[in-house]
């Protein structure tokens, strides 16, 4: 695996690449920095995640590394999107668990987070702001050496269109499993690659080396002397032949994004469970040394399968009986809850949407828009309306109350049969707090209420409402169902 970036030059920045961009009204929230702090880019071919405990294991591997991008390869996983808490973005088949690339990211660079293109399989894009430039980082995963001369010109293809739909002035990183091995010698590649492979040359190398050419790129991980053993951190599972990965740190790139504390639920794999995955690392830094240790590495890998799946298993137990206790101590609301988590299947938050002519609407204010335009048509007055209202005109006076106004027992009947546990409006005040008021508070919304009625006008507050689009499939504005949310 290879990292590459743009070579610099004295005004101008990179060229990343975000065509099938995902924006949401929490992303870009802070700004990185440049020249000023460190942002840490790295890449890692997990050969899966598809199995119990892989991603809290991987979160665990970050954190102790301090990475704040980690570009991944062959995740695995079904469809695309990105997880709850937003820190692991991934795109994959539809159906079949193979390819597939992701990013982890770190609460820093959740936060600084602009967009995120899951293009296919083998490509996705993230773009964070920053100042000057912002930055935008591709991660691959490279078709393997028993791919078709058709799949490999599809990447590069498919790669170089993401290229060039990027903004220009932007900093671009590539990462990611190239599935290339360029070597160590550099003569004739100097612009594009320093004096420090590994290996020896082979075809997809000499492929990489032009692509790097073509779009003034440089090859990281070759610009560093190290030793040996630290220019390979994976091995292929067919035999012992080490093959590089880059492990490529992108300094420089300032990130000054304030410290918070994130929000996440509390992890159920077990502190044992992170230690034996400890163990299993340093065991797999040494188990080339031995037969010996290659079986004792072998060992540790089964046994954290095993550990992980021994978690999940206690922790739903114990779900389970948090829902007992709940039924009996009376509590159905906990109890209903915890058996909607236990049932609920996992559901990736996709938020890209295409526009009219098919176009990936990239930016937040442009999707903001598009929806706004879509809505209104779904809700656009054909002519219907203004007949209903010269009815309701012609309708002659009852001898009823009604004349009167709006009296002060009905609103207190209609703040009392207000259904608790809702969600709140754009205001944010719940039934609850309504209903904890009092009677002033029942007096003031009697008088705003007679008030609309005799003005025959209402507070502009009362039309506003957060529309929630569902998603059903794709990504086209009809496969949504939008949901207005009101006060």
């Amino acid at each position: 695996m290879k990292t590459v970036t743009k070579r610099y030059t004295t005004t101008t920045t990179t060229t990343p690449s975000t065509s099938t961009q995902t924006t949401a009204s929490k992303y870009g929230s802070d700004k990185l920095k440049l020249m000023k702090d460190t942002f840490t880019v790295g890449t890692w071919n997990v050969r899966t995640l598809w199995a119990t405990g892989k991603l809290e294991l991987l979160r665990n591997e970050m954190k102790r590394y301090s990475y704040d991008v980690i570009g991944i390869s062959e995740v695995r996983w079904t469809g695309k999107g990105e997880t709850t808490n937003g820190d692991f973005i991934w795109c994959g088949n539809d159906n079949t668990h193979n390819k597939g690339v992701g990013m982890l990211l770190s609460t820093r660079a959740r936060k600084a987070l602009m967009s995120y293109n899951p293009i296919n399989p083998r490509l996705i894009t993230a773009r964070f702001k920053a100042t000057p430039f912002n930055i935008t980082i591709i991660n691959v995963y490279a078709p393997t050496s028993d791919a078709t001369e058709n799949d490999i010109e599809a990447f590069y293809s498919n790669l170089e269109d993401a290229i060039g739909k990027t903004p220009k002035k932007d900093i671009l990183i590539l990462t990611g499993d190239w599935n290339a091995k360029v070597g160590n010698d550099n003569t004739g590649w100097e612009a594009v690659m320093g004096r420090y492979g590994y290996g020896t040359r082979n075809e997809r190398g000499e492929h990489l080396l032009e692509f790097a050419t073509l779009h003034n790129l440089f090859i990281c991980n070759t610009r560093f002397q190290q030793k040996p053993i630290r220019k390979w951190t994976w091995e292929s599972p067919d035999d012992d032949h080490a093959l590089q990965i880059e492990k490529a740190i992108k300094e420089a790139l300032q990130a000054s994004i304030p410290t918070q504390k994130a929000t996440s639920k509390k992890p159920w794999i077990s502190t044992q469970t992170l230690e034996l995955a400890d163990e299993k690392r340093k065991a797999k830094q040494v188990k080339h040394i031995s037969i010996q240790l290659n079986n004792k590495y072998k060992h540790l890998c089964n046994e954290v399968k095993k550990a992980a799946r021994k978690d999940k298993d206690k922790w739903i137990q114990t779900q389970c009986g948090e829902i007992q206790m709940g039924l009996k101590v009376g509590n159905s609301k906990q109890a209903y809850n915890l058996v909607k988590l236990l049932k609920k299947k996992f559901q990736p938050k996709l938020t890209a949407i295409r526009d009219q002519d098919g176009t990936i609407v990239q930016s937040k204010q442009g999707i903001m828009e598009r929806w706004t335009k879509y809505c209104s048509g779904l809700y656009e007055d054909n002519g219907s309306g203004e007949k209903v209202v010269e009815e309701l005109v012609n309708i002659s006076p009852s001898n009823d109350n009604s004349s009167y106004g709006i009296l002060y027992n009905e609103v207190q009947d209609a703040i009392q049969k207000l259904k608790k546990n809702k969600s709140p409006g754009t205001d944010e005040i719940t039934a609850e707090m309504i209903q904890s008021g009092g009677e002033k508070l029942v007096h003031k919304i009697y008088e705003l209420c007679n008030r609309a009625w005799e003005e025959e006008t209402i507070p502009d507050e009362w039309g506003r409402s957060i529309l929630v689009p569902i998603p059903k499939k794709g990504d086209a504005m009809y496969y949504y169902m939008p949901v207005k949310h009101g006060r």
